[in-house]
């Protein structure tokens, strides 16, 4: 089965604020994934990956730092893409980075970065837990009762 996602990359030894990247197309189909841009393709196997490393540059954004070699190879899902300004899209990069980590040759690393959770599936976790401590609560005074 392939997947597809939109991305924004870049490949050279860093990101800086100068860095130019590129959008493209980046399908995963088996043990291996293709870029495919503005007029170029880019085929990689996932045995040529030393590593893949999720990384936060300038603590700024969510990237996926995949080492090919002499170069690395930067990667994010993008929601939005207006010339070089790029909305990243966190939940969509972090899930490619689990699939490209388990094509990978090397390992994986997030260097630190957590999953961030959104407020409402705290609420949820929270809400759940306040009930259960309710059921257990009547639970013990109707045992107690009876």
């Amino acid at each position: 089965m392939e997947k597809s996602s939109s991305v924004f990359y870049s490949i050279g030894p860093g990101l800086v604020l100068k860095t130019k990247g590129q959008k493209a197309r980046l399908s995963i189909n088996g043990s291996s994934i293709t870029l495919a841009g503005k007029g170029e393709q880019l085929y990689l196997s996932g045995q040529q990956f030393r590593s893949i490393t999720l990384a936060r540059p300038h603590k700024v954004g969510t990237v996926i730092k995949i080492d090919i070699g002499n170069e690395y190879l930067f990667l994010a899902v993008r929601r939005l893409a207006l010339g070089q300004f790029v909305i990243i899209n966190y939940v969509s990069t972090m899930r490619l980075f689990e699939q490209l980590s388990a094509i990978s040759a090397g390992p994986s690393t997030t260097s630190g970065i957590k999953p961030r959770y959104s407020r409402a599936r705290k609420r949820l976790v929270l809400w759940s837990v306040a009930l259960a401590i309710v059921f257990v609560a009547v639970a013990l005074k109707a045992v107690s009762n009876g």
